[in-house]
């Protein structure tokens, strides 16, 4: 593999994205090149996300029975036993009526196991047919690090044009991401029995290495539209001898959260080379009642202060502490979604603290405002932590990250002041999603917000202090 410091220079230049089709979304339009070249002023840059992991507080486990005759039981913390049960007589050569699965609640991996295992289950029943007793296998904290799927890691190229109003006249974007779902039992990988294929540029729906256009576009005022999104075999796969690589697995938010961070960072920058407040300049580019509304109100809810960004007391190497705010937008599965973050930065040390906020939601009919209201908070502590903290480390040969030192999340002193503000729209007719999208909006806000109380521009994640402190120099 090309290891972690050498991830996105392998992406650029010896990933093969040209070996499935190219996705453009349905919402391209216009002539951009066109308008790109008469464009008063443009803005182009390249953001990075890292690959980050599942990462349950809690053990991953599985208990598995297989009894003489044949028949297997499991018992299981996972969201789709259906699909394991499959993987599970595939790997023995049996009839899935061989096969009962048992689930429990248990910590949750936010996507892991949507294509089937968790992680132990398969590992349980090998042994279990060896022994000829039940035996239950438990990860621990560094095997599941190690052998756990992640998040994909991606870049994304973006690039808006102007007008001479300071509109946006035309916006590209190239988005590169490698296969998502890698559904595998990993120890029947690593034992050479029989498992679904890999991802691969034939494979089904979902395990192929296509990569959609997931963030749906908000901004229908803008008239010249591109988006384009690339995608790869998972990274090591083909190098590996057992096709193994580093292992995906959607995510809270999958892929979606790797294209909406770039758009909406890039367009609180292109927000500031037009000299406009970020919340009104997505004002002046929304046409859907919707959005417009959810704007309004997050601005009347979080106490915005509207300018222009960055603020005028920005600063790279105060003593003491800088602060800033930024929006991001988000529409996902019927529902739409606005956040402002306050951020405070410590320049001396790169730390960055956020301190309050302000989550809207307009999901139509709210059916269940108390679990909506959960649903929020957990997923902003989850965003702040991936903005802020995680980051998979691996060499040549393997993941590296083992411990909660190697990869550090969000600490309960750390929790900021939060204000989730529900939209219940009963004329709309239909209710949304609530479950996803809080955990990808904190990120692009942040990283706006740091930018806002710096003036530097930040374009990959997660800011940790070494990384702040080197943008803080730049």
């Amino acid at each position: 593999m090309p290891g972690q410091a050498n991830l996105f220079r392998y992406f650029r230049q010896d990933a093969d994205w040209k070996a499935v089709p190219t996705s453009r979304s349905a919402k391209s339009a216009g002539n951009v090149n066109a308008a790109m070249e008469s464009a008063a002023k443009k803005h182009s840059a390249t953001y990075e996300m890292p690959y980050m992991k599942h990462a349950p507080l809690g053990p991953t486990m599985a208990l598995a029975d297989v009894k003489a005759d044949g028949t297997v039981t499991v018992h299981t913390h996972n969201q789709n036993p259906q699909a394991l049960r499959g993987q599970l007589a595939l790997m023995l050569g049996i009839s899935t009526d061989k096969v009962v699965v048992r689930t429990y609640s248990g910590p949750g991996h936010y996507g892991r196991s949507n294509g089937g295992n968790a992680g132990a289950e398969d590992e349980a029943v090998i042994l279990s047919k060896e022994l000829g007793r039940p035996v239950r296998v438990q990860w621990m904290r560094g095997e599941d690090f190690q052998w756990s799927t992640q998040s994909p890691a991606g870049y994304s190229d973006v690039k808006i044009g102007l007008d001479a109003n300071g509109k946006i006249s035309a916006y590209e974007v190239d988005h590169y991401m490698p296969a998502m779902q890698d559904d595998r039992p990993i120890g029947a990988v690593l034992a050479g029995l029989p498992t679904m294929d890999a991802p691969s540029d034939n494979g089904q729906r979902l395990n192929n290495t296509v990569n959609g256009n997931s963030d749906a576009w908000v901004y229908d005022g803008v008239l010249n539209l591109e988006e384009r999104a690339h995608g790869t075999w998972q990274v090591g796969q083909r190098e590996s001898p057992i096709v193994v690589g580093l292992r995906d697995h959607s995510m809270r938010t999958p892929g979606q959260f790797q294209q909406n961070f770039p758009r909406e960072v890039a367009i609180s920058e292109a927000a500031a080379l037009a000299g406009a407040d970020p919340i009104q300049f997505r004002l002046d580019h929304a046409k859907e009642d919707r959005v417009k509304n959810l704007l309004l109100k997050l601005r009347e809810e979080s106490g915005w202060e509207s300018r222009k960004s960055p603020h005028a007391k920005a600063s790279t190497g105060v003593n003491g502490v800088v602060r800033g705010q930024g929006v991001s937008v988000m529409f996902r599965t019927g529902s739409y979604w606005a956040c402002a973050c306050q951020i405070a930065v410590t320049p001396s040390t790169g730390a960055i603290l956020v301190e309050k906020v302000t989550m809207v939601v307009d999901p139509g009919v709210v059916v269940n405002p108390l679990q909506l209201k959960r649903q929020v908070e957990g997923g902003i502590v989850m965003g702040i932590s991936h903005a802020i903290y995680e980051e998979v480390a691996f060499d040549e040969s393997g993941i590296t990250t083992k411990d909660w030192q190697s990869y550090p999340i969000l600490k309960m002193s750390e929790t900021p002041e939060m204000k989730v503000v529900m939209l219940h729209r009963p004329e709309v007719g239909t209710y949304g999603q609530g479950s996803e999208a809080a955990n990808a909006l904190a990120a692009p806000a942040i990283a706006a917000a740091f930018f806002d109380a710096t003036g530097k521009p930040a374009r990959r994640l997660p800011l940790r202090p070494a990384y702040v402190k080197d943008l803080l120099k730049a």
